[in-house]
This record gives C-alpha cells, sequence and structure tokens, in this order.
C-alpha cells in the first residue's frame, strides 16, 4: 500500500480531514468519521492518507486522545511552548508562571497582510509554563501507554 503524501492546509481534501474544535462539546462527527473516511479510501484505492490532529494539543491526554480517535501525527505547538526550552518569554500572573507561544499561522510570524484584512487562524497567547522538557516526555508516553492499557489495546494501530 502506498502513502499519499501529507497534504497542506490548504490542500487537503474536506472529506479526509478533521478539524479540532476548541470546545469540548463541539466536537463534530467529523472528527470521528474522518478515520473510517480514510481507511474505506486506502482499501478501495491503495492510497493511504495520514491525518493530523492539527492543533489543540495542550496537556498530556490529548496526545493520547487524538492517537485514540485515529490521527497518525500530531501537530503540538501549545503542548512544547510550555516549557523552558521554547524561545518565547516566561511571565508570572499572580501566583502562576506562563509561556508565550505564537502559532505559525499568526500575525506575528506572517508579518501584516498586503492591503485587505487579516484572517488569523492562530493567535499569541500564553500557556501554562511546565518546567522543562526531559521530564515531561517520559510523563507523556507514560499517559498515552496507560490510555492504550485502560482500552484494551496493545499497539498503537489497534489503539486507533
Amino acid at each position: 500500500m502506498k502513502v499519499a503524501p501529507v497534504r497542506t492546509r490548504a490542500t487537503r481534501c474536506g472529506a479526509l480531514t478533521a478539524r479540532r474544535r476548541t470546545c469540548a462539546d463541539s466536537v463534530s462527527l467529523n472528527a470521528i468519521a474522518t478515520p473510517a473516511a480514510r481507511d474505506t479510501h486506502a482499501d478501495r484505492t491503495g492510497e493511504y492518507v495520514p491525518l493530523c490532529n492539527d492543533g489543540g494539543i495542550h496537556l498530556d491526554g490529548h496526545m493520547a486522545l487524538a492517537i485514540a480517535m485515529g490521527a497518525d501525527f500530531l501537530m503540538m505547538g501549545p503542548y512544547f511552548a510550555r516549557f523552558d526550552e521554547s524561545p518565547g518569554g516566561l511571565f508570572a500572573a499572580g501566583a502562576s508562571f506562563y509561556e508565550e507561544y505564537w502559532g505559525e499561522g499568526s500575525v506575528r510570524v506572517r508579518g501584516t497582510a498586503d492591503g485587505g484584512t487579516v484572517s488569523e487562524e492562530s493567535v499569541d497567547r500564553r500557556v501554562p509554563y511546565a518546567g522543562s522538557l526531559g521530564s515531561a516526555v517520559q510523563r507523556s508516553a507514560a499517559c498515552i501507554r496507560a490510555a492504550m492499557v485502560a482500552s484494551g489495546a496493545v499497539t498503537l494501530k489497534s489503539f486507533r
């Protein structure tokens, strides 16, 4: 079976793409039906189209949920922005600390639009500070393994 190239945001086929919703109660049926459509397409054509969880990964459990729902790979900007190793600055707000984060679609990265309205795909924001990345990677992997065990999955493929 051949693997199709990953399609960019601008050219992906809508029937094979699921976008994460910002509210837990508004998860669309596409997010559930898309992996099944991908698998049907692969069976019919021999072309496997990898699915991307396009953002929204902030915590360890989010990775497990995205994989369980069929994602082949994850975009994890806000997740990695929380650590010492990220380029953002550290800010105090009350008793909590936050790291600065800006996504690849933000005006900061893209610059200003030429003579028109800018459609902001991601925004500058602050994410909760989480210390060093080293121990977090081990904790995240343990969280995914725990979710797999709880669901009875032995492999990532059976977890999806």
